[in-house]
């Protein structure tokens, strides 16, 4: 009796140990199925670069605040306002894709699309100027120390080269720019309010015994295709009276080839033209295609007493002009919205 009750007690035992063991590498097996979080620091898809993502927490429900407890605010470390900006997530009024750059109150008064009349003379700073010796032969200069706008230069090449093709006449010349050339003795001493404004040319015609004739009436092809080449007339009898400016067909300023052709097929003037923009801000730009490019032009308010704000496209080229008078004018080389 007693060496078969060792016997049993002996098998038990071989049983116990053999599923203690089993267990413990059972286990051990299932813990290695388990996968792991790698060791280092891990960089979420997606997030700007240096920013660390932590592991997740685990999906349990936090417990109810108390009643009346505010709700918890995120923690801005600066890349919200950096996404937000980026994006225009939870930016009021600026369409995704954009960023605001400040303008300053001075701003408003420079730039290519100035209203200048008589209520709204020119007190900006014309900037960078240069003379004109990257000109094409197409058009001559009363004065070779002439000063302009670099885009103005350009300008006048394609629209002179065009003239020349089109009428078999190379016959311009550029009489004055900034000022009236000469005062009372110039051919035309007006004092027009735009001229200082760097974006300016008035013409006059090149005779062949050398002498010079004052234009009094608007060239005909001139008038119709000056846009081309990103001209417009300014001054015209239509708009005398309202201008406070008497007609000066020979006077045209440089507004660039899309605001022109933007003029040119909505038959608008400089100033209907300014007028027309109030109606395009960035919520509703005009879109412009010049047959190879999408634009969009629209008008920003200006902000009383302080910087304001001016939305613009990440990733395009763009211009901002003040329009000297109560905001600003963006042309953005792409579409917006």
């Amino acid at each position: 009796m007693t060496q078969n009750k060792e016997k049993s007690i002996w098998r038990v035992s071989v049983l116990i140990g053999t599923l203690l063991i089993g267990g413990l590498w059972g286990g051990d097996l299932i813990y290695r199925l388990i996968p792991k979080e790698p060791n280092g620091i891990i960089i979420a898809e997606g997030q700007f670069k240096g920013a660390q993502s932590k592991p997740a927490a685990p999906d349990v429900p936090a417990p109810a605040a108390p009643a009346g407890t505010p709700a918890p605010q995120p923690q801005d470390d600066g890349s919200m306002r950096i996404q937000d900006a980026v994006t225009g997530a939870g930016v009021q009024g600026i369409p995704k894709g954009c960023v605001t750059v400040p303008q300053d109150e001075i701003a408003v008064r420079s730039g290519i699309l100035l209203q200048l009349d008589a209520s709204h003379p020119f007190t900006g700073s014309a900037g960078t100027m240069c003379s004109f010796a990257d000109k094409n032969e197409y058009y001559r200069l009363k004065n070779m120390d002439l000063q302009t706008k670099p885009e103005v230069v350009s300008g006048m090449n394609v629209l002179a080269e065009l003239y020349r093709n089109a009428t078999g006449k190379a016959d311009l010349m550029i009489y004055s720019t900034t000022a009236a050339y000469g005062a009372d003795k110039s051919l035309y001493p007006d004092e027009l309010p735009d001229r200082a404004c760097g974006y300016c040319v008035d013409l006059c015609i090149l005779n062949d015994d050398g002498s010079i004739s004052k234009i009094t009436e608007p060239i005909a092809w001139i008038e119709e295709n000056a846009y081309t080449a990103g001209f417009v007339p300014v001054y015209t009898e239509a708009l005398a009276e309202s201008q406070g400016v008497a007609a000066a067909p020979y006077h045209l300023r440089y507004v660039g080839p899309v605001h022109a052709g933007i003029m040119h097929n909505e038959g608008l003037t400089l100033y209907q033209y300014f007028s027309a923009l109030h109606d395009h801000t960035i919520a509703s730009p005009y879109y412009y295609n010049d047959g190879t490019q999408d634009y969009s032009v629209y008008y920003v308010p200006a902000e009383t007493g302080k910087a304001t704000e001016v939305p613009v496209p990440l990733g395009s080229d763009y211009t901002i002009s003040g329009n000297n008078s109560d905001g600003y004018v963006v042309l953005a080389n792409t579409r917006i919205g």
